[in-house]
């Protein structure tokens, strides 16, 4: 917790957990989030912004281990922002 995570490897994870859901998504879909994570790297998107569509896939296909994962849901819900 005294190191905070480079940018570069938030933006991994969050790729990285799209890829489970990559056969199940629209063409659309997987665009928006490219540009999600595109708008992560140049700074316009906040990372909440691609968690979240994450955790909406995870609970659409229910991927458990990604809807536990503690990158993902880092914050008690009453704790969390939107």
């Amino acid at each position: 917790l005294a190191v905070s995570p480079r940018l570069s490897d938030e933006i991994r994870a969050c790729h990285d957990a799209a890829l489970h859901y990559a056969p199940h998504l629209r063409t659309i879909e997987r665009q928006r989030f490219e540009g999600l994570l595109q708008g992560l790297s140049d700074g316009s998107v906040r990372l909440h912004e691609a968690r979240k569509a994450v955790q909406v896939w995870a609970v659409r296909y229910d991927k458990t281990f990604v809807r536990s994962h503690s990158f993902f849901r880092p914050y008690p819900g009453i704790l969390c922002d939107g």
